[in-house]
This record gives structure tokens, C-alpha cells and sequence, in this order.
């Protein structure tokens, strides 16, 4: 598993939340993968912490809703400067790190798609 896979899983996790169930082995397996490669676990605590808890009704869940993007947003922001700073890191030495700065690149971009559209 890599940052962009799992946060794209707990993207689809927070828009798919008024239409189905998201508790899945997959979305828990993203949760513990970003809990520790992220700087800033606490994050991803509290994304978690986001999805207990039942809702009676639709005004329930559309806050919830709201608070899982909150929460997504907040994470693909953290993924998206722990890469470019581990880029940085590498390109001090571009010649011999030429590809993992393209791997890099390609997670990067799968990371940072929609944060400043929405």
C-alpha cells in the first residue's frame, strides 16, 4: 500500500458515506497504513473518530459527512507536504534518485488530486 491508494480509499470512503456502509477491512487497512507514515497521525485519529457513532437520521449524516471531508482534507494536505519534502530530501542528489523522485511524483499526484477543487 502507498499514501495515494490509501487516501483515496478514505476519500471515497467520506463521498460514499450518504450512499452505502464504509466500514470495510480496506478502509481500516488505509487507516493503519497512514497512521504510520504519516508525521501527523493524529489525523488520521481523527478520521476515525469521525466514523463512530450512529446517525438516526439524514441531517445526522450529512454532518458526518461533512466532518469525514473535513478530516480527508486535512490528510491529503499532510501527505501531499510529506512528500514534497521527502522529495526535496532526494533531489540533493538527482542524478542517483531520478527514479524514486518519479514515483514520488506519480503518489503526489494521486494525493493532491481535488484539494483545491473540492
Amino acid at each position: 500500500m502507498n499514501a495515494a491508494w490509501a487516501v483515496d480509499i478514505l476519500r471515497r470512503g467520506a463521498e460514499d458515506f450518504m450512499t452505502r456502509n464504509i466500514h470495510c477491512p480496506k478502509l481500516s487497512e488505509a487507516m493503519d497504513y497512514l497512521e504510520l507514515a504519516l508525521n501527523k497521525a493524529w489525523l488520521v485519529k481523527r478520521y476515525r473518530n469521525r466514523l463512530r457513532g450512529d446517525c438516526r437520521n439524514w441531517r445526522e449524516r450529512s454532518e458526518k459527512q461533512y466532518r469525514l471531508r473535513v478530516a480527508v482534507r486535512g490528510i491529503q494536505l499532510a501527505c501531499t507536504a510529506q512528500l514534497i519534502e521527502r522529495m526535496n530530501e532526494l533531489a540533493l542528489h538527482f542524478r542517483d534518485n531520478k527514479p524514486k523522485i518519479d514515483r514520488l511524483r506519480k503518489v503526489l499526484e494521486i494525493v493532491s488530486k481535488n484539494i483545491s477543487g473540492g
